[in-house]
């Protein structure tokens, strides 16, 4: 067999080598997007599929169940159980409200003295925390913060309001992404989406953490981050089965931010081009093997 068509194979050879290469990193290497959220809102949901690590502190809480109040002025924390579902309910200028279920669990946590070494009272599978005077607490000095880990939604379903019904909703705020993938070790940015009046953002089974906080403004604001592979943008409005704008890193953010990316995409493109060439001067002749009936020259001794 001629050298050339050894050089062909191998030119065939590095072209399949390159090809499952550039199929791994652009096709096969999956992107996954860390959201940072920041939003001022009137509702917000959390699933609790694991323990937090931190309890909830509370003042001036008056605790209620069903049909009874369970604690008045409550000054202390309160430590949720894993299965837990929270509701956080501000609307306008109005109380925090703060609702906890269990479906599948028999207690949805228990109440802590402030000092936290006592326990004053194991919660039911439901509860309803109201919290009023928020601008009395803010005077003298308590905070009021809400922390949270697990899958999240803000905002709600604006669709046909019914009369005397009240719809908590996003007010407004940002989504900012960064890609990650297993080639490179730092995350890429991925651009921002704005959140309107109305809108209300999920990220299905995805964990994320973060907290509520109230200040002087009316609603209250949360901040979160999660990592998934998208998150999803209702508007307002009538949905379809499918509704929403998803949310993502693409490849084409890592094309445009990711560095290393673009040095591995410019290293293929270079290899391909120069394969290019060799095979194209191996069609012309200028890479060939000498014949065997090239005259040797003579050793001179």
């Amino acid at each position: 067999m001629e050298s050339s068509s050894y050089i062909k194979y191998f030119i065939v050879a590095i072209y399949l080598v390159i090809l499952l290469l550039m199929l791994n990193v652009f096709v096969f290497d999956k992107i996954v997007t860390v959201f940072n959220i920041s939003a001022e809102s009137e509702t917000l949901t959390c699933d609790f599929v694991i323990k937090p690590l931190s309890s909830v502190n509370l003042h001036n809480a008056e605790v209620y169940n069903y049909d009874s109040t369970l604690l008045s002025k409550f000054d202390g924390r309160f430590a949720i159980n894993a299965g837990t579902k929270m509701y956080v309910e501000r609307i306008g200028s109005g109380p925090l409200l703060l609702e906890f279920t269990c479906g599948g669990c028999s207690s949805v946590g228990s109440f802590y003295s402030a000092a936290g070494d006592r326990r004053v009272l194991k919660a039911a599978d439901y509860l309803y925390v109201e919290i009023q005077g928020i601008d009395s607490l803010r005077a003298i000095g308590q905070s009021i913060i809400v922390p949270y880990t697990g899958i999240v939604t803000v905002g709600n379903s604006v669709e046909i309001e019914l009369p005397n019904t009240t719809t908590p909703v996003l007010r407004k705020g940002v989504v900012s992404m960064a890609g990650i993938s297993s080639v490179g070790a730092k995350p890429f940015l991925a651009g921002t989406e704005e959140l309107f009046l109305g809108d209300m953002v999920k990220f299905q089974d995805s964990m994320a953490i973060g907290f509520v906080y109230l200040d002087e403004d009316p609603a209250f604001k949360t901040t979160f981050r999660v990592q998934a592979r998208e998150g999803v943008i209702i508007k307002p409005g009538p949905k379809t089965k499918n509704a929403g704008h998803h949310i993502h890193a693409t490849l084409y953010d890592r094309f445009t931010s990711d560095s290393l990316f673009q040095g591995i995409s410019l290293l293929f493109g270079v290899l391909l081009v120069f394969i290019s060439i060799a095979n194209f001067l191996l069609n012309l002749g200028v890479i060939r093997k000498p014949s065997l009936t090239d005259e040797r020259k003579p050793i001179n001794q």
